[in-house]
């Protein structure tokens, strides 16, 4: 109704939707991106639209891939400082109280060094950290950082 109504163009990025490509096949999710195009009569009234679209499914996946790698430690699945930085940003510019924690795991080389690395990861992914732990960031090796809100919010609504 938008292009209809307004005569101008319309572009949808990587919109979400069911497809199914034939009557016997089964309901796929893809990814399009769309170009919604008015069409004019010689009065310069809108007539009809022009709609074509693209399957951008596979970049799309790729491109969310990329920023969740780019954005969690690797071994944990927490954010990491990358995120952690632009969450701080995120708190600077929002009012009310904020804290955060840092908890610096002491001597946590020692156990990398003597039992090597794969035991200190055992020991990482152990599971003592609360599975509620959504605001937790894994900031260094060995330090870890907590930015509880005043509301209870997580951080990962928050940042979303």
């Amino acid at each position: 109704d938008q292009v209809f109504s307004t005569g101008e163009a319309y572009l949808g990025k990587a919109v979400p939707l069911q497809l199914q490509r034939g009557e016997e096949q089964e309901t796929e999710f893809v990814y399009i991106d769309f170009v919604y195009q008015p069409m004019f009569d010689s009065q310069n009234q809108v007539t009809g639209i022009f709609v074509q679209g693209y399957d951008v499914t596979e970049s799309h996946l790729l491109t969310q891939q990329i920023r969740y790698e780019a954005l969690h430690d690797p071994l944990t699945g927490l954010f990491n400082r990358r995120e952690m930085n632009n969450y701080s940003e995120f708190l600077e510019a929002t009012l009310g109280t904020h804290a955060v924690l840092y908890l610096d795991l002491d001597h946590f080389k020692i156990i990398n060094d003597r039992c090597g690395h794969k035991a200190g990861d055992e020991l990482l992914l152990c599971r003592s950290l609360p599975e509620q732990a959504n605001d937790l960031s894994r900031y260094q090796v060995s330090i870890w950082a907590r930015c509880p809100t005043e509301t209870g919010r997580s951080r990962r609504c928050a940042s979303s």
